[in-house]
């Protein structure tokens, strides 16, 4: 009588790796930051010196950020002159914009280029980028176009 061969056993086992989940490498400063940090500062007050120091590598003026924060101009002005920290709805809106025109810088190789490209009508958006800002699903949609462009499809 033949003997029998045992099976093999088929194991497939994971290598040995540690996973970190971090934000993206547009919301990193100096290494990795893991997105659970990125959350806990879009989930609190930001304060007006953290706010300008985002504001001032983004070319919006003061009052297309209170356009795009919902803050009326006249309110918009006082909090800055008081230094009162953005709520964390705001400060979320800030980082997305943060975000979005760090990818932005990456995706058309300057600042100055990608704003230009924020400011002209988009054919598919059937408006300039720029006007999307003043909702989360409308940064989204300018995310996405840009992710579009980066892998040369067709927009």
């Amino acid at each position: 009588m033949a003997k029998q061969k045992k099976p093999s056993p088929s194991i497939a086992a994971e290598p040995q790796a540690q996973y970190l989940r971090l934000a993206p490498a547009s919301m990193r400063n100096n290494g990795p930051r893991p997105i659970a940090d990125w959350v806990k500062e879009g989930s609190r007050p930001l304060s007006m010196q953290r706010f300008r120091s985002i504001a001032r590598k983004i070319p919006l003026d003061l009052e297309r950020w209170g356009v795009v924060l919902h803050i009326p101009v006249v309110q918009w002005k006082q909090r800055i002159i008081k230094r009162q920290p953005l709520n964390p709805l705001e400060a979320d809106r800030v980082l997305l914009v943060e975000e979005l025109y760090r990818r932005g810088e990456e995706v058309f190789g300057s600042m100055e280029n990608f704003h230009g490209w924020m400011e002209d009508e988009h054919l598919l958006l059937g408006k300039p980028p720029m006007d999307l800002l003043v909702s989360s699903k409308g940064i989204e949609q300018v995310l996405d176009e840009l992710i579009a462009i980066e892998h040369g499809l067709p927009v």
